[in-house]
């Protein structure tokens, strides 16, 4: 039985009421787990995977066993039932993930010299097949029924020209994920009806990255938005910076557990860096200076769900050559790449 609503950040609220439960500090439950008068702890899923991690590394600080820290996954939080799963499951058993990225096209429409996942680098038009994606999904959800966020992307997934189909598959697959759309605006005003309504029969959201291109036309765009009737969220890009170095120079643990986990699928593949699917693009053009870790075959038959997200935790070699916790503050102005670009303007270099 839950008795208690754990609260660490709104103190004003500790010691009120939160739907029918006591509001205690994290210091009272430690004292109150000592004393035997509560059991465990209950984290949701619902929120982004390092800050599920940073509530767990809290409590195991505040001296809770492993056995004591229960989640209750993603598709129990959407659903209301766990089906044949159990509701509470000990964190260290939890096969979730919570946030898969999918490029429906390596290739973009903007070409912003600086893009992590390399798309400005793509020569020519490269599409995932639907076949591959499908077969890729199925495989995925016999490993991992529940994610949390699944975000087709690229590249420019606009420029797809079968979106729809990919998104209702999706959807089938995963009922109870939240599926994003992520994309720089510019094709939006251009989609059929189809598309929309797609998007609203999906529960699916449109996420635009703003670019500078694209911020004289911030009021239309909000103004043709509301008239679709989409659910679409806007964040604004005004700059970018460097986020690997031309040769390993971090230790990878620092960097992955300061990272994202923002995990991709590719062709059978996936990894807990989506950056890391796409570093082959940087090789072909400037040689091969990044490590090219293509995380693990989803198809091994040998893979287990549990050790896959496991897996999926470890640092990878790239990570050594990660500067995103120290180089956001070395910033540049958005531009696009040219025949003329050199690999020292998209690495940092000593």
């Amino acid at each position: 039985q839950i008795k208690y609503y754990v609260e660490d950040q709104a103190f004003s609220k500790i010691g009120s009421e939160f739907d029918g439960l006591d509001v205690i500090s994290i210091y009272r439950m430690q004292q109150l787990y000592k004393e035997a008068v509560i059991d465990g702890v209950v984290i949701s899923t619902a929120y982004h995977k390092r800050t599920v991690q940073d509530m767990v590394e809290t409590c195991v600080r505040l001296g809770l066993r492993d056995a004591d820290i229960y989640l209750v996954k993603n598709n129990v939080l959407v659903s209301g039932a766990a089906g044949t799963e159990e509701i509470l499951v000990p964190y260290r058993e939890c096969v979730q993930i919570y946030d898969l990225n999918i490029h429906l096209a390596d290739h973009c429409n903007m070409k912003c010299e600086l893009c992590c996942h390399n798309s400005q680098l793509v020569e020519g038009q490269v599409f995932t097949e639907f076949d591959t994606y499908s077969r890729d999904l199925l495989r995925m959800h016999e490993l991992v029924p529940d994610i949390v966020r699944i975000s087709l992307l690229g590249g420019e997934p606009l420029l797809h020209t079968n979106l729809m189909e990919f998104i209702d598959f999706k959807r089938n697959v995963y009922s109870c994920s939240h599926i994003t759309v992520v994309t720089n605006g510019l094709l939006l005003k251009q989609s059929p009806p189809e598309l929309l309504e797609c998007l609203k029969r999906n529960n699916a959201e449109i996420n635009v990255s703003l670019y500078p291109p694209m911020h004289h036309q911030l009021d239309d765009l909000l103004e043709y938005i509301r008239s679709t009737g989409i659910h679409a969220s806007i964040h604004r890009v005004d700059r970018f910076f460097k986020k690997f170095c031309d040769k390993p120079k971090f230790d990878p643990k620092e960097m992955s557990e300061y990272c994202g986990y923002c995990m991709g699928l590719s062709d059978g593949r996936i990894s807990r860096c989506i950056d890391s699917l796409y570093v082959h693009y940087f090789n072909q053009r400037f040689g091969k200076i990044l490590p090219e870790t293509e995380g693990y075959n989803i198809y091994d038959e040998d893979l287990d769900p549990l050790k896959l997200v496991h897996m999926l935790e470890q640092p990878m070699e790239l990570c050594a050559y990660c500067g995103a916790k120290y180089t956001l503050v070395d910033t540049f102005e958005w531009k696009q790449i040219t025949k003329y670009s050199k690999k020292e303007d998209i690495l940092i270099s000593d």
